[in-house]
Parts: C-alpha cells; structure tokens; sequence
C-alpha cells in the first residue's frame, strides 16, 4: 500500500508528513489544492523513496506523472547504477 495525502494547509503538510514517515508508511504528501487539482509542492517519505515506489505507482491527484516524480526516478537509476558498479569491482 501507498499513500497520497493533499491539503491546502502546509501545517497539516507537515503534520501528516511527519506521521506517516515515523509509522513508516510508503506516502507521498502533496501541499495543494485536490478541487483546484494545483500542486505547490511534493514530500516522499523516506519508505516511498527506499522502496522504490516511485518505480512502482504513479500517486498524483492528476493524470500525469509529476517533475519531481521524474527527477527522483532518475536520481534512483543514478545511484543504482553506480552501486553495481562498485559490485563489479569487488568480484
């Protein structure tokens, strides 16, 4: 399971950001606005980042995959990259 929170209020951002990072819950917390279908800004939890969610599931609350969604797949391919590269160079 992954989660999507939305809210207008960046407090309730941080809020729902903190809790659901410390229960471990694979999120994404979006401060904007779901009626207005606008987004200010994006929070991974570090289980959604870890686990590779953003591989796995879109979460936005429109059709189409986010910048920073695209920027951390990139970053992820980057590092997984170099760590099999440091594999290869052990055996």
């Amino acid at each position: 399971m992954a989660a999507l929170a939305v809210d207008v209020d960046m407090t309730c951002v941080f809020m729902s950001y903190i809790q659901l990072s410390l229960y471990g819950v694979p999120a994404v917390v979006v401060h904007g606005n779901s009626l207005s279908v606008e987004e200010w800004s994006r929070w991974y939890t570090p289980a959604y980042v870890w686990g590779g969610w953003v591989f796995r599931q879109n979460l936005s609350i429109t059709d189409r995959i986010p910048e920073d969604d695209l920027k951390l797949q990139e970053l992820q391919k980057t590092e997984l990259l170099n760590v099999l590269a440091e594999l290869d160079k052990v055996s």
